[in-house]
């Protein structure tokens, strides 16, 4: 059984996987990805906590982008590593959507990820926008 850490950890990489899918014009089946990123050959075989987070994502994909983008400062989202956009999109569906999982939880994973994933300096501005979106 996998643990939450790692749980996020495959969905934002089945994120990832679709993002870069979709920016080079390649089809692809969001729960072929998902089943794929975590070594299943059924949805069934998933957990309900991964399946929500990873479906909240496209049930809401433009909700979160635009929340995410009210809250950058003088940035695009779009502009922002594919990485780094997966990432958003995880932890605002299963914190601010879902609101599976508490705040503080949610900004240590992210703050954590950033730090291991993503180039020195982007855990800043990923955790100023997730304290913002979080807040409430």
């Amino acid at each position: 059984m996998l643990s939450r850490c790692q749980e996020r950890e495959n969905i934002i990489t089945a994120i990832y996987d679709n993002l870069i899918r979709q920016k080079a014009n390649i089809d692809y089946d969001i729960n072929q990805t998902l089943t794929s990123v975590f070594y299943v050959d059924n949805l069934e075989d998933i957990s309900l906590f991964c399946k929500q987070i990873y479906l909240g994502v496209y049930k809401n994909y433009d909700q979160i982008v635009n929340l995410v983008q009210s809250k950058l400062v003088k940035w695009e989202f779009n502009r922002l590593n594919d990485l780094a956009q997966a990432l958003f999109l995880e932890i605002v569906s299963e914190g601010y959507i879902l609101k599976l999982t508490p705040k503080a939880v949610l900004i240590d994973f992210a703050i954590t990820y950033a730090k291991k994933y993503l180039s020195s300096k982007d855990y800043k501005y990923i955790n100023a926008v997730l304290d913002k979106i979080l807040e409430n």
